[in-house]
């Protein structure tokens, strides 16, 4: 009887299946014996190894067991799976690193505290099956850290493949290249490879060399400070190989030694007072990053080549150029770093007045670097410096007064020019910046190189404007961005997560207004000298101001700058309440004509301490000093509270080697609405609510809380002033269309 095509069809298919069971059962039966063998070898090596490493050393060996390259692959795989995913190791790891840390133990408690002992391990340098070669070498390391440390490093072989990353993100495991000290900080070894940090820390490179945006660290360099926030690229830390030295052949397998150290200013509590960076921005402690090729900052190689070929030139004035996220900031910030290494003072020329690199928004500021200070990575708002010289434009685009913004960069440009750009030694200069720090001198004639930051407006007047400022620079190097090829600094897209998820971006605004928080809660501005900050993030209406006598105090007056419209008299002290103003120089041979003052104020006014003052501030453009909140008047009494990190020590000086007054001048920089709000009303507004179940605002009754409200009957009665302020720039003639 014929077999019909459907039983055929389940014939051929039985078969086949039998066939493949018998298939799989031998390939399983073969993996088993040579998986087997493969064991048998690793033991036989282990008994070997530990027998030369006892003969070697004649004491427990701290070196972990070597695996043969099948299985070490697959141990890296392992690895590297945690690294990005944060779990804990496997079981089969346990046992190791156990061992390793039992040997550790016993090492560290023969030795005392002042030895660290660094447990070496194949991922380091070791091939499989080099164990024979492994030798020790004891020596004695001297650092900066105030005492001598005893160090045991495992020497190996290099290996022939790129290890896995050197760093676990948590301690809890034994680490082979990282000993964490009973201070908190941590001493770490690295090979020609790159880490990615975030955090608060200092850097300080013990051994080798490391590079950091750009700027090499090495042992005879001051600490980095690294401020790495969540809304910022991490900071990546690359380790290069040098010429070999006599410690070189000791620390062989490490080619930098550092040391991490967390620090605390106050900049950790910022989120208190302002959370448009996160509640918790900054790390107490150093956070490291594994899988993170899109996290950390990415120099083209168009920009290494560009920048390396200036750093030697002479006289170099280099100006940057670019469209708004073209990456000038970024690039005016690595320019700097690569010429600090060349020379000891750079200055720095901040024309962008509504994102500036190193302080507020609204000032013109010239800066000058020293390179035997500590220098720093991170945002603007972590950065700020007290200026050499500045000039307050009051406003965060030069759109509205473009002749005021052109003479102040041309009074800036000729002060560089006359007292900066060549010097025979260093104390003329540390004489300007007023700081202490011994100098020394020098009869050959040298100059001071300048980088210029420009704003991010390159059409209509905007262009015209750096044009002309190009022209009274007479720039050697000019560096034009034409694409975005890299976010700025301050205004960033931090790349994604191991996870994939994309990390928060901070506008222009949210960038100006942390410049601005951050500014205000100084205690201890950064200046030549002393380069470290200090910040008290309490709430501002809590914080103690600084009194000041109108009348004594102020002898150069008050003055408000006419943008988008005059200030009529006697709304000037209602304008004044609660605003930004700068702390500026008045000449002192600079008086207004009392025929003009008699015309325009009333009889019965003209004696008023108040009208004198407004009076006195109508002065040509003066230098500024700092900024400063005005955060309550007091007519009756004749005093204002005031609010700023410039200390009275610093503003005295200032204005005594000036021979000058000190004035107030009011812009249109305005203060962020976090300056009225206190901690619990921070707290309040990260909180879902509904605020018109509210009874107080900052502790204040709503009905009674000023400036934050508007009443709402006369929105709809046409009064001027009252209806938001709508501006349109798109508009264009029919001949632009």
């Amino acid at each position: 009887m014929a077999k019909s095509a459907l039983a055929v069809r389940r014939e051929r298919a039985a078969a086949a299946a039998a066939a493949a069971a018998a298939g799989i059962a031998s390939n399983e039966n073969l993996i088993e014996e040579k998986m087997t063998n493969n064991v048998d070898d690793l033991h036989q090596k282990e008994i070997k190894s530990k027998t030369v490493s006892a003969e070697a050393v004649k004491e427990p060996s701290h070196d972990a067991v070597t695996t043969p390259k099948s299985k070490q692959k697959r141990k890296r795989d392992r690895d590297t799976e945690v690294y990005s995913t944060g779990n804990s190791y496997a079981d089969s790891n346990h046992e190791r690193d156990n061992t390793t840390t039992k040997d550790l133990s016993e090492r560290k408690s023969k030795s005392g505290n002042s030895e660290l002992v660094v447990a070496s391990s194949p991922s380091v340098g070791a091939v499989a099956g080099d164990s024979d070669n492994t030798s020790t070498k004891e020596f004695q390391y001297t650092n900066n850290c105030e005492r001598s440390h005893s160090w045991s490093i495992s020497e190996q072989s290099q290996s022939t493949y790129r290890p896995p990353p050197l760093y676990s993100p948590r301690f809890e495991e034994p680490s082979h290249n990282a000993i964490q000290l009973d201070d908190n900080s941590m001493i770490c070894g690295m090979t020609n490879d790159a880490i990615n940090l975030r955090g608060q820390f200092l850097v300080q490179v013990l051994h080798g060399t490391v590079s950091v945006a750009l700027m090499t660290l090495t042992p005879n360099s001051p600490p980095f400070l690294v401020y790495a926030p969540d809304v910022y690229p991490a900071a990546e830390l690359l380790a290069e190989s040098t010429e070999k030295s006599s410690n070189e052949t000791q620390l062989k397998g490490f080619h930098a030694v550092i040391r991490f150290t967390p620090f605390s200013n106050g900049l950790e509590h910022i989120g208190r007072a302002c959370p448009l960076a996160g509640t918790n921005p900054l790390p107490s402690f150093l956070d490291f990053i594994q899988d993170a090729s899109q996290d950390a900052l990415r120099v083209p190689t168009e920009w290494k080549s560009s920048l390396f070929a200036s750093k030697d030139s002479q006289d170099c004035v280099a100006m940057i150029r670019g469209p708004k996220n073209s990456g000038k900031s970024v690039f005016s910030r690595l320019l700097l770093n690569t010429l600090l290494e060349h020379n000891r003072f750079i200055a720095y020329l901040d024309l962008d007045v509504g994102q500036p690199e190193f302080g507020p928004a609204g000032v013109i500021a010239l800066y000058v670097f020293d390179a035997r200070e500590s220098q720093m990575y991170g945002p603007s708002w972590a950065v700020q410096h007290l200026p050499l010289r500045a000039h307050f434009f009051g406003d965060v685009s030069p759109r509205e007064d473009p002749h005021r913004y052109q003479s102040q960069i041309a009074e800036l440009v000729e002060y560089y020019t006359r007292e900066l750009r060549t010097f025979y030694d260093d104390s003329s200069v540390l004489q300007l910046m007023s700081s202490s720090v011994p100098a020394e001198d020098s009869q050959k004639q040298r100059t001071m190189p300048l980088v210029v930051n420009t704003h991010g407006w390159t059409k209509g007047l905007g262009s015209d404007l750096v044009d002309q400022a190009a022209q009274m620079l007479n720039p050697s190097h000019v560096f034009e961005l034409n694409t975005p090829s890299l976010p700025a600094f301050g205004d960033t897209s931090c790349g994604r997560h191991a996870a994939a998820t994309r990390r928060r971006r901070l506008n222009a605004v949210e960038i100006r207004t942390l410049n601005m928080m951050s500014y205000l809660h100084m205690t201890q501005i950064p200046r030549p000298g002393n380069p470290y900050a200090t910040w008290d993030f309490t709430s501002l209406v809590a914080q103690r101001p600084w009194v000041v006598d109108v009348a004594n105090g102020l002898p150069g007056g008050l003055e408000i700058l006419p943008y988008g419209g005059d200030v009529d008299r006697s709304l000037a002290l209602h304008a004044l309440n609660g605003a930004i103003v700068a702390l500026t120089a008045k000449p002192k041979d600079s008086e207004v004509c009392s025929e003009d003052v008699a015309m325009h104020t009333p009889s019965s006014e003209r004696n008023s301490i108040w009208h004198m003052a407004l009076d006195h501030g109508k002065t040509p453009d003066v230098c500024a000093i700092g900024l400063a909140l005005i955060r309550s008047i007091d007519r009756d009494h004749k005093t204002m509270n005031l609010l700023t990190p410039i200390h009275p020590s610093i503003l005295s000086q200032f204005l005594d080697s000036t021979c000058a007054h000190l004035a107030l001048v009011k812009g249109a920089v305005d203060p962020p609405v976090w300056c009225a709000l206190d901690q619990k009303a921070c707290a309040d507004v990260l909180q879902p609510r509904d605020i018109n179940q509210l009874t107080t605002l900052a502790g204040v009754p709503r009905d009674q809380v000023p400036y934050l409200s508007w009443p709402t009957e006369l929105l709809s009665s046409n009064v001027i002033g009252a209806a938001p302020r709508k501006v349109r720039r798109n508009l264009m003639r029919r001949s632009q269309r």
